[in-house]
């Protein structure tokens, strides 16, 4: 059998070296594009992760199942040149998240489903999130974090069925826990870290449920806390490593495991790489990701109004249409004068805008912009003025100065502070 690549991590951060991996939480092809390529040319390991409400197996709102999504993602592999071996394929918040909102028995017959469905499409790394509260758990007054760590053990179980009916060399991992964010980000401006004694509690009653249906816990290599990491449409809660001492102390009690960060998105890259050396070896990252994007075509747009002779196509323009056009996935996240919210929509650190890039008239406006530009080479002025970050890589010769490499480029920024904060992640192996 093969080893885990995560396994890995768990060893290296066992034996007190701060090597993580990042997360990349996305659906977005331009997204999982750069991160791909930064991944070839780095040659370290990409962990792509598809959250519940993204993939399932209704096909969520990409309209993909768990099969689609690893078929497609293996495509863009082959495309970029990196060998699938090397791509780890991550499901986030599985468990009764999308029908949270149905009763207890069939929320969990489909979680059943969902989970089984992304271990049989070969992901590697399972979150199970059992966190959520269930149409009928707030009415019979069951729910509690030992419920939680049932419901979690139970899908562990359906997860290694499915498993030992693949007869994958590689075995799935675990990433449990009951204090987890929601995803994309929270709306709360208060955060308190998860105290050491909570921790402790909660990872024993995993493992205790866990253990009690025959789940090996050495398969368990990740654990969800809140160490004072979030972000709003507007502020960004830093790490504060004084405040999250005493939790990750209590963490060095258990070697088998490292913390999963979630949230991770637009923190400062000494607090990340802070995170990784204090145990947080996991960090998430998604709606930065999408934003960075949304960010380099908002600038693409821009120089292609500048350039004489281009007749420019108006992304934002589309995005802005077809989030007014279906406001289910934004309304409640943003408040206020018509003003603020059109602002908002397009500069929210929610990053809203990513539930629409996937829609035919955003995905036709993003390939009208890419087209009108083309390989026309952009003026080192116009790259200094919209896309600042990448002017020294287009000097340097390391970046042609053309329309769709600069958006990979872009992206890929993102992808350098997180390897950054991740350290040697070349340790992990790369085939």
């Amino acid at each position: 059998m093969t080893e885990n690549q995560l396994k890995k991590l768990v060893r290296l951060q066992s034996a007190g070296e701060p090597v993580g991996i990042y997360s990349v939480c996305s659906a977005n092809e331009y997204v999982i594009r750069a991160a791909l390529a930064y991944g070839r040319a780095q040659r370290i390991p990409v962990l792509i992760e598809a959250t519940a409400n993204q993939v399932n197996q209704f096909g969520g709102y990409t309209g993909m199942t768990p099969a689609d999504f690893a078929d497609w993602v293996y495509t863009l592999a082959d495309e970029t040149g990196m060998p699938c071996g090397n791509v780890i394929l991550g499901g986030d918040h599985l468990g009764p998240l999308v029908w949270r909102g149905e009763d207890a028995a069939a929320a969990m017959e489909k979680a059943e489903t969902l989970v089984a469905q992304f271990v049989s499409a070969g992901f590697q790394k399972i979150h199970i999130d059992a966190s959520m509260a269930l149409g009928t758990d707030l009415t019979d007054g069951a729910f509690s974090h030992e419920l939680i760590a049932r419901r979690s053990a139970r899908l562990a179980v359906v997860c290694e069925k499915a498993w030992e009916k693949l007869g994958a060399s590689v075995h799935p991992v675990y990433v449990v826990g009951s204090e987890v964010p929601v995803p994309g980000g929270a709306m709360e401006d208060e955060l308190a870290v998860t105290g050491p004694e909570q921790f402790r509690r909660e990872l024993e009653l995993f493992f205790r449920c866990c253990q009690q249906v025959g789940v090996d816990l050495e398969n368990i290599v990740g654990f969800v806390v809140q160490p004072g990491v979030e972000f709003t449409n507007d502020t960004v809660h830093p790490y504060d490593r004084a405040a999250a001492a005493e939790l990750c102390r209590a963490k060095r009690d258990y070697p088998g495991i490292v913390f999963e960060g979630h949230s991770t998105d637009y923190q400062p890259l000494e607090c990340l790489r802070q995170m990784v050396e204090d145990g947080i070896a996991i960090l998430k990252v998604g709606p930065a990701l999408t934003n960075a994007a949304r960010e380099g075509l908002f600038a693409l747009e821009a120089i292609a109004s500048e350039l004489p002779g281009v007749e420019c196509v108006s992304f934002r323009a589309a995005l802005v249409a077809a989030m007014k056009e279906n406001d289910s996935y934004w309304k409640s996240y943003y408040q206020g004068t018509p003003e603020e919210v059109a602002y908002e929509m397009c500069f929210g650190m929610s990053d809203r805008c990513r539930y629409y890039l996937n829609t035919p008239g955003v995905q036709q406006a993003v390939s009208g912009l890419i087209s009108c530009l083309g390989e026309r080479e952009i003026p080192l002025q116009l790259i200094s003025q919209y896309l600042p970050q990448q002017t020294a890589r287009v000097q340097q010769g390391a970046l042609r100065p053309v329309a769709q490499e600069l958006l990979l480029d872009r992206i890929a920024e993102c992808c350098r502070e997180y390897h950054y904060a991740a350290g040697d992640m070349g340790k992990l192996g790369f085939l």
